[in-house]
């Protein structure tokens, strides 16, 4: 009786000290775990937030350096368009003086597939005449006196690098063509040009946009240089822009044009992002565009077509009065016509933007001399990609931390109860 009294004690008090002992592990453990837990939230929402400054404010940084870069060669280029023009006019102001003293002799053959007037291959400047089946007097000495024009179509050539070629376009139907020999298919697609009764050069975006339609008589110099929409090309397989620039003579009549042509594809090239460097915030750059004062596309990346939205179809162009006229505001989407519109209000702004269910990030910035909008393009889930790899690896540092807590507490524990049984043995058994 007395034996199976003290053994009920000793069970009874080592079970009340046990669960005492657990009573007060469990809820340390349970504080310890939800105290990590809400560090690794706010470890995680702090970095987020540090990073996603950090990176808004590196790209609106970038794009506005890129801005300045991109203002800085189409001012050069429409720069050398408008030198162009200037000796044009001042050759047509004093054509009798140009024509009496020509640069060179300029030798034309009709070309039968097309009835064009061409110079022979071998000239480094190609003259063309379509205006007439004939060459009148007059024609000749225009072109006498455009061979003054050469050297200047040589030498924008070399100041702007990122040119196909340079040229000039009469009204009386005169080209001038100058490309650099590293190009020798382009020169050659020259002697391919179509019929004028099939489409005539001076119905092209470059001539048409300076065009009076009441007289072809404007006193436009002033405007200077300005730059075309993107047009379907007859020299290249692609799209070009072209800065243009009047020519107007003493009287003030419009002549022609001067221009210097930039394939598109150049454009477009330098918009996709570089190979991958160090900066993650750069790497993180999907693509750039640009588009016009009104949101009209100038150039992006044709993979990235369908992401604004806009039925695009290049095929159907064909000569250079088929212009890419293709409007960010005629968009299908909302959100892209709503942030269009607030870019376009703005000099420098950055938008997010849901397209597809996935957030992107429109960092944009204007350029100064042309109006136009250089806009990066960026996936908020690439921005974030490195708070979401350190989440990752403080979520596992902090579930190995809870693991050893409660690998040692269970051990403690057992340790522990295993001298309460032996202490309790010992307290009861002489009683």
């Amino acid at each position: 009786m007395i034996h199976s009294l003290r053994t009920s004690i000793t069970g009874k008090l080592f079970i009340f000290i046990c669960l005492s002992l657990l009573i007060t592990i469990l809820p340390l453990f349970l504080l310890v775990h939800n105290s990590l837990t809400k560090f690794g939230d706010y470890a995680y929402n702090t970095n987020t937030l540090q990073i996603t400054n950090i990176s808004n404010e590196y790209l609106s940084s970038m794009a506005m350096e890129q801005a300045q870069k991109y203002d800085q060669v189409f001012t050069r280029i429409k720069n050398s368009a408008a030198l162009l023009a200037q000796k044009a006019s001042d050759i047509y102001a004093n054509l009798d003086m140009y024509s009496q003293n020509p640069l060179e002799t300029i030798p034309l053959e009709l070309q039968k597939t097309n009835q064009i007037f061409f110079t022979p291959r071998s000239h480094p400047i190609i003259t063309a005449f379509w205006g007439n089946q004939k060459i009148s007097p007059y024609i000749e000495k225009e072109i006498n006196a455009l061979s003054h024009l050469g050297p200047y179509l040589r030498k924008v050539q070399e100041i702007t690098p990122e040119s196909l070629a340079s040229h000039v376009i009469t009204t009386s139907g005169i080209g001038r063509y100058y490309t650099r020999k590293r190009n020798p298919k382009a020169k050659n697609k020259c002697f391919t040009l179509p019929s004028p009764k099939e489409f005539d050069l001076r119905n092209g975006e470059p001539v048409q946009m300076f065009m009076d339609p009441k007289n072809m008589v404007q006193n436009n110099m002033e405007k200077g240089a300005k730059w075309t929409a993107p047009y379907k090309d007859a020299v290249i397989d692609g799209f070009m822009m072209t800065a243009a620039a009047p020519i107007v003579d003493n009287l003030g009549r419009f002549k022609g044009i001067t221009g210097i042509d930039i394939p598109l594809a150049t454009i477009v090239k330098d918009l996709l992002p570089k190979k991958a460097g160090e900066e993650p915030i750069k790497n993180a750059i999907l693509f750039k565009f640009l588009m016009d004062k009104k949101g009209r596309l100038i150039g992006v990346p044709e993979s990235y077509f369908d992401l604004f939205d806009i039925e695009i179809d290049t095929r159907k162009f064909t000569y250079s009065r088929d212009i890419l006229n293709y409007n960010l505001r005629n968009t299908r989407n909302p959100e892209i016509k709503k942030t269009v519109n607030l870019i376009l209000k703005n000099r420098n702004s950055q938008f997010k933007v849901k397209i597809n269910h996935e957030n992107y990030i429109f960092t944009a910035s204007s350029l100064s001399q042309t109006q136009w909008h250089l806009v990066l393009v960026s996936r908020e889930k690439d921005l974030l990609s490195s708070v979401h790899q350190t989440r990752k690896a403080l979520e596992k540092i902090l579930s190995q931390v809870s693991g050893y807590y409660l690998k040692y507490s269970v051990v403690i524990t057992l340790i522990a109860i295993f001298f309460i049984f032996y202490a309790v043995k010992i307290i009861i058994h002489p009683i």
